[in-house]
């Protein structure tokens, strides 16, 4: 890959409209989105002008490894606290980060990142 050709990014959707000038004149096209389709609809990014938006949600495939659960479990502390705690965040990210590799859709999402990217 050439150098200035990929950027990564944390937070689109916080991106101020300077920042998003800046990402178009860097000539930002097409933006990867590797968050869970709930995280998407949460907080959708803002995109540079003219840039394409790709939705890669990693863990559409996954049961109960997904950290957009979270904010659901957050609601309920009493829940929360029994699922999370003595080592349970532990393994619920463990499972995620696990899931974030092997699930089919996973696979998919990084296959099609990476045959864009090399086109």
């Amino acid at each position: 890959m050439r150098s200035g050709r990929l950027y990564r990014s944390v937070a689109l959707d916080a991106a101020s409209d300077d920042d998003l000038r800046a990402l178009s004149d860097l000539g930002v096209g097409t933006v990867f989105d590797l968050r869970t389709g709930m995280e998407q609809a949460r907080r959708p990014d803002r995109l540079p002008h003219g840039a394409r938006h790709v939705s890669l949600d990693l863990l559409v495939d996954s049961g109960e490894a997904d950290p957009a659960t979270v904010f659901a479990l957050m609601e309920d502390p009493p829940r929360a606290s029994a699922e999370l705690g003595d080592g349970g965040t532990y393994r619920f990210y463990m499972a995620t980060y696990r899931d974030m590799v092997r699930l089919g859709s996973a696979r998919d999402g990084y296959g099609r990142l990476y045959r864009a990217l090399a086109d």
